[in-house]
């Protein structure tokens, strides 16, 4: 089996996305991380600070991860029938955890136990040692996703720089396009622009209010 274009789009929006090398942050190092998640860097080892990629890079470099290594990955553990949801699902907990082939969710998936398979699968939730809430969240998602077929809405974040504003990509780029276009991406507003419209909004409304009280004294000619 093969990650579905929706399965992509579930595993990057818990990665997100970065065009620039970012440390990691349980332990605020190593390893450093770029585009969806990716630890090295297109045949130049580890992942290192100050790198950048492009939009188009780290999607088509995602994928082919994906497809390449964490999908074949869980085909080879798990030897029993499973719907698209269940192996998106799968993927989703190796591509984070590399565990996979633990002999605990796999073996107990295999043999039948589904609750225990869950059961292991909800207790991968530490990094560098430590419990981490973003972890919780996510394995409780990816098992809500494996046990209910639903695809959660969820935005895919997109980091173009350091403290640049946050922006969010187009999940139409995992829809089998080999080469997503940039410009497609930024396909939700900043959120300085944002803020920027509600001022502005705000602004000509207290403009309006004003003329409306100045006509009601009779200072001003209403039309």
């Amino acid at each position: 089996m093969e990650v579905s274009s929706k399965g992509l789009e579930f595993i990057a929006s818990w990665e997100a996305c970065y065009m620039y090398a970012y440390p990691d942050p349980a332990s605020g190092g190593e390893p450093w991380t770029i585009g969806i998640g990716a630890t090295r860097y297109d045949g130049q080892g580890n992942v290192k600070r100050g790198q950048t990629i492009t939009i188009a890079r780290a999607v088509a470099r995602f994928r082919e991860t994906i497809n390449k290594k964490y999908a074949p990955g869980v085909n080879s553990a798990i030897n029993v029938p499973v719907s698209q949801a269940e192996f998106d699902a799968l993927v989703s907990f190796h591509y984070n955890t590399g565990k996979i082939k633990s002999g605990t969710v796999d073996n107990n998936l295999n043999r039948g136990d589904r609750a225990a398979a869950l059961a292991t699968w909800r207790s991968y939730r530490l990094a560098a040692g430590r419990v981490m809430r973003g972890l919780i969240n996510r394995r409780a998602s990816e098992i809500a996703l494996f046990k209910t077929g639903e695809y959660p809405a969820r935005k895919i974040v997109l980091h173009t720089a350091p403290g640049a504003a946050v922006r969010y990509l187009d999940p139409s780029v995992f829809d089998g396009v080999e080469a997503p276009t940039p410009a497609i991406v930024e396909a939700f507003p900043p959120q300085t622009e944002i803020a920027q419209n509600r001022r502005r909004q705000n602004g000509n409304f207290l403009i309006q209010l004003g003329e409306l009280i100045l006509c009601l004294l009779g200072m001003k000619t209403c039309s």
